[in-house]
């Protein structure tokens, strides 16, 4: 019976992940298709024998990982940036895949009626109540609770603002292609912006052609604040209070802030010899002028 039980949680498991499984091999394949487009059947069959090698060498294999250092040595610095590039961009694509299958399980959690998803408010409120945690002792916690979230340049100069807004057009089209049965105008619709948005990134190029400054690094640390957060965190405050109000009672006199951010960006004087006096000004001001920009537009 236990043996019956295990082998239907792994089945479960399976078809939960087949989403995920179809949404990379999509975006893989077009991207495959775009670099055989703009360079050639050759330097496709490249990225391809490296990467089977490349799997090979992770089981285990010796000679796959000579066989790496082999091919690697007889490209061209133009064929090494270019493969370099495919990798780089069908990683960020397989992350996206996944960000983009969280958001799928929460909403299969919500629209299907299941119990709350483990580890999200509503479950963790339930959970403390139901293991006789008091109502005081929670409300404490909460009105007392502090996550500090640094914001640093090194994801944000990875990734540039064009980037951020690309690969989040991208997801809304992938979540999109969920809903129920699209008709097929709506589903040709989403796979052309697919191929676009794919193709737009690789044409844009993976490498920056200058080191970004202090203060070009904190614009992208703005655009992930305006363009993600500005929402995320809202959204997450509004499903925090319904799980409370749900689980533990009446939030009224509890105005918890347990989010809250910092950043190093333009401000790191003692670990960035380009960031002076003058560029924090000048990125504090941007900021400034930036959340001022958000609340006039809120109201």
């Amino acid at each position: 019976m236990a043996k019956h039980g295990n082998k239907q949680r792994a089945n479960e498991q399976i078809d939960t992940l087949a989403p995920l499984s179809a949404n990379i091999r999509l975006l893989g394949g077009i991207l495959g298709e775009t670099i055989i487009r703009f360079e050639g059947k050759k330097i496709f069959n490249k990225v391809e024998a490296l990467r089977r090698l490349s799997q090979k060498s992770r089981l285990g294999d010796k000679n796959a990982a000579k066989a790496i250092e082999k091919e690697l040595h007889g490209l061209s610095h133009a064929e090494k940036y270019k493969i370099a590039k495919a990798f780089t961009e069908f990683l960020r694509l397989a992350n996206l895949c996944e960000q983009v299958h969280r958001i799928r399980r929460r909403n299969d959690y919500r629209r299907e009626g299941k119990d709350a998803q483990r580890a999200s408010p509503y479950e963790t409120f339930e959970r403390l109540r139901k293991r006789g945690i008091s109502v005081k002792t929670i409300h404490d916690a909460m009105r007392d609770v502090q996550i500090e979230l640094v914001l640093t340049a090194h994801p944000t100069e990875a990734m540039r603002p064009q980037a951020v807004r690309a690969y989040r057009d991208l997801s809304i089209s992938l979540l999109k292609l969920d809903t129920g049965q699209p008709a097929p105008y709506e589903q040709e619709i989403e796979m052309r912006n697919i191929y676009s948005i794919v193709t737009q990134m690789w044409l844009s190029g993976a490498v920056r052609e200058r080191k970004p400054t202090p203060v070009d690094e904190a614009r992208y640390g703005l655009e992930v604040a305006e363009r993600i957060l500005w929402r995320a965190i809202p959204d997450f405050h509004n499903l925090m209070s319904a799980a409370y109000k749900d689980c533990v009672g009446d939030m009224s006199q509890l105005h918890p802030r347990p989010i809250r951010f910092g950043t190093w960006m333009g401000g790191d004087r003692d670990g960035h010899p380009g960031v002076t006096g003058k560029i924090t000004r000048k990125v504090w001001r941007e900021a400034s002028a930036a959340a001022t920009k958000r609340y006039l537009i809120a109201l």
